[in-house]
């Protein structure tokens, strides 16, 4: 069975995996807050595998048969279906399904509240429809408008063409395209930083957390476990099995952050706080001491 999963707003999006073999180079995302309907396209997909066409890979034979393993954050969904639309020119597939109340949008990084609904701002994201405005990383919409927006990701160092379409180089088909972002993390303790001056500094006997070598379970200062996933955009979402001081400033409930990790420095900006957008300028610094 082939795990469709949910990785922020984008369902079924393989390019944002830790290890693709399918990605999408775009995709849009419709949203109607009346009609309570998600449609998702993905659009230009490609395979690394060692076979290319994407008629002969496993994910198509799959989903074309129906085995699709519907991971848990999609329960609340109804009327959910996959779709291949296959040409020769531009191979899409589409997702679509319903939900019944908008809290359960949050599974995606969308978040409604009262008459507005908040999506965070990606890079190379295009408005396609609805009237937002911009406040920090996010992109608020009415809730009574149809919502549609594109994200392209871009392909260039990765393709070549071949008879006129797009294929993975040769030299990388069979290969990870992107190594895993979490090895940058793994085997290493991060301890809590202040940042003064020009670089921040580890303060002494601040929290600390070390992410497992094979596994995304995380450990804090008091032994105390979590578990730390990697998503698209240099994102991170931490869940915290016991939230206290010492895991401090992870805490109850899922929290998703951006990161830039440059060298032995580690900077967290939360974009999510008791699943709800967290829109202020607040961040975190991490050094690494061991």
């Amino acid at each position: 069975m082939i795990e469709i999963k949910l990785l922020f707003f984008i369902l079924g999006s393989f390019f944002m995996l830790e290890q693709p073999n399918l990605f999408a180079e775009k995709v849009k995302v419709y949203l109607d807050p009346v009609k309570k309907e998600v449609r998702i396209e993905q659009y230009g997909l490609l395979s690394s595998e060692i076979e290319s066409d994407i008629a002969k890979t496993e994910e198509y034979r799959k989903i074309k048969n129906n085995q699709v393993n519907w991971v848990k954050e999609t329960d609340s969904f109804t009327n959910k279906r996959v779709e291949w639309h296959l040409s020769d020119k531009e191979p899409k597939l589409v997702i679509h399904f319903n939900y019944s109340h908008p809290a359960d949008l949050e599974a995606m990084g969308i978040y409604a509240k009262d008459d507005e609904v908040s999506v965070f701002e990606y890079e190379n994201m295009k408005i396609l429809a609805g009237k937002p405005t911009e406040e920090e990383n996010f992109v608020t919409f009415n809730n009574k408008e149809l919502i549609a927006f594109e994200l392209t990701f871009p392909v260039e160092n990765f393709v070549e063409l071949k008879d006129g379409k797009k294929l993975i180089r040769n030299d990388l088909r069979g290969k990870p395209l992107f190594g895993r972002k979490s090895d940058d993390f793994r085997g290493k303790l991060f301890q809590v930083a202040e940042n003064k001056g020009q670089f921040p500094t580890a303060i002494k006997n601040g929290n600390t957390f070390l992410l497992d070598e094979e596994s995304n379970k995380v450990t804090f200062d008091d032994d105390n476990k979590g578990i730390m996933d990697f998503l698209d955009n240099n994102q991170i979402r931490v869940q915290v099995g016991s939230p206290n001081s010492k895991t401090a400033p992870f805490h109850e409930g899922d929290q998703i952050y951006s990161y830039e990790l440059d060298n032995l420095q580690l900077k967290l900006t939360p974009i999510t706080k008791g699943n709800q957008p967290q829109k202020n300028k607040e961040f975190y610094y991490f050094v690494v001491i061991n």
